[in-house]
């Protein structure tokens, strides 16, 4: 979650309710003067005995709305009136946090000279420090910490500090005079999941992220699952801050649940989990294909293997099962060597085809019937397989192509390069055109593609080979034995 969301939004509030009742018609008031700024209105009207601490209905008070427009001198004169230095509105806004928000260090500095509460903290434990952080005016930031506020006060809603929260909002400044006070760099928020490095990471606060290296934050640092904050900025799409961990360091190998930073590069850039819905957006201006370049010159191996599910997959089977041209050629140029094979025998032919896109939810594979054509393309041309392999569960390219959804586009490709029609019967007992006639799949579905079952019937008649009768087990459907 980003941090302090909440003060924000209880900010907006207090402001429109504000100006509704400033514009409510209501007779002119020192509060009136002091939103209007009436410099000269408002010094006759504390003169002539108007109240200092003159508020709206929700106890925004005359001293609130000076420091938010940055009115000194209003604040000054409204201040040597008696105005209360720590007055509260009903969303628990003092006027000292308003100066901190507008990164306003005169006002600031008046203020906690008149008795402002330097320690004050709002709603969930937002102290001034953290909005001032958070807002990255250096000279507030300095002017806090001379009244001698704790640099590492931790929030209550997330556990975050201010350190944190000039990494999140990318203040690199900020983070040099905080760490230069004593900020403790490496603490991590109430989850324990990321320090302020790992907050600037995720967000892709470059700036941040720089300065947070240059003060010793360690570039191969991970989060409590293992995962890097160089995977942490793949997953995120924020590669410019992932380049800069790269530069300071960073293990451009490092792996977490079996696969590399290259390989997630290929899962983010066409995300396949859920139904071809779009995964996280890209926020940088250095491209995915340049960071695999940066990967790969800093020492990434571009033939790395995932272990685990998916065992011996290279991050070039990963792209092409996606169908990604752009990764694959990228790849290429960086060595990815094409024939490696996934540890079940699974080729990049076979992955381009559908082989491995989920025998649970056909249908779901990612791109187009155009897309797979020029992926299988490019796989035979440099080596990655024939039409014909088969892997260790007895799957061929014609049953990706059922997989992909029955394309008679993709069927007539793969013929016409060679692949054979008398169906290989898989581990599942399935051959393509049983497949295509129907199946269930694992209780969850069925499915069925007729036209493709037609067609693969024709070429075979055409070519003189036996033609299984029509088989079709799901509801309402009769086998060939009934």
């Amino acid at each position: 979650m980003p941090p302090f969301t909440a003060p924000r939004l209880a900010l907006a509030c207090w402001l429109l309710c504000a100006v509704a009742s400033a514009a409510s018609g209501e007779p002119a008031s020192l509060l009136d003067a002091v939103k209007n700024g009436a410099a000269g209105e408002l010094a006759g009207l504390l003169k002539d005995g108007a109240d200092p601490n003159e508020a709206d209905r929700d106890a925004t008070s005359a001293l609130h709305w000076a420091v938010h427009h940055g009115n000194v001198a209003g604040v000054q004169a409204l201040i040597a009136a008696g105005a209360n230095v720590n007055a509260e509105n009903r969303y628990g806004v003092r006027p000292a946090y308003l100066a901190a928000e507008n990164g306003d260090a005169a006002t600031m500095r008046v203020l906690l000279a008149a008795g402002a509460d330097a320690r004050a903290a709002f709603a969930e434990g937002e102290t001034l420090l953290m909005t001032a952080a958070r807002t990255g005016d250096v000279p507030t930031i300095e002017v806090l910490l001379a009244a001698g506020v704790d640099v590492d006060a931790v929030e209550s809603r997330g556990g975050q500090t201010a350190l944190m929260a000039a990494a999140a909002e990318n203040n690199g400044a900020a983070i040099a005079t905080l760490i230069g006070a004593g900020a403790s760099r490496d603490l991590r928020e109430a989850t324990g999941e990321l320090t302020a490095l790992g907050f600037a990471v995720r967000a892709g606060a470059v700036d941040a992220t720089r300065a947070l290296l240059t003060a010793g934050a360690d570039p191969s640092e991970s989060l409590p699952d293992g995962t890097s904050l160089l995977m942490l900025a793949a997953l995120n799409q924020t590669y410019e801050s992932g380049a800069v961990l790269l530069e300071h360091g960073a293990d451009p190998n490092a792996a977490v649940d079996g696969w590399t930073v290259l390989h997630q590069i290929a899962r983010v850039r066409r995300w396949t989990r859920g139904f071809n819905l779009p995964g996280p957006e890209h926020r940088d201006g250095l491209s995915s294909l340049e960071f695999a370049r940066r990967l790969a010159e800093r020492g990434a191996d571009v033939n790395t293997r995932q272990t685990g599910r998916d065992a011996g997959t290279t991050p070039f089977l990963l792209a092409t099962k996606s169908l990604d041209l752009a990764y694959m050629r990228t790849l290429l140029e960086l060595g990815a060597d094409p024939t490696l094979k996934a540890e079940d025998g699974t080729t990049a032919v076979m992955v381009a085809a559908g082989v491995g896109q989920g025998q649970g939810s056909a249908g779901a594979a990612p791109g187009s019937v155009e897309e797979a054509i020029a992926a299988l393309t490019l796989a035979l041309e440099v080596g990655g397989g024939t039409v014909n392999d088969v892997n260790s569960r007895n799957e061929t390219p014609m049953h990706g192509a059922m997989y992909r959804g029955g394309s008679l586009v993709l069927i007539d490709f793969l013929v016409e390069r060679g692949a054979s029609l008398e169906g290989v019967v898989n581990s599942r007992g399935w051959t393509p055109l049983r497949i295509a006639d129907g199946v269930g799949l694992d209780g969850l579905a069925f499915i069925r593609y007729p036209e493709a079952a037609a067609h693969l019937r024709e070429l075979m008649q055409a070519r003189g080979l036996p033609v299984p009768p029509v088989e079709w087990d799901g509801p309402g459907g009769k086998t060939a034995a009934e």
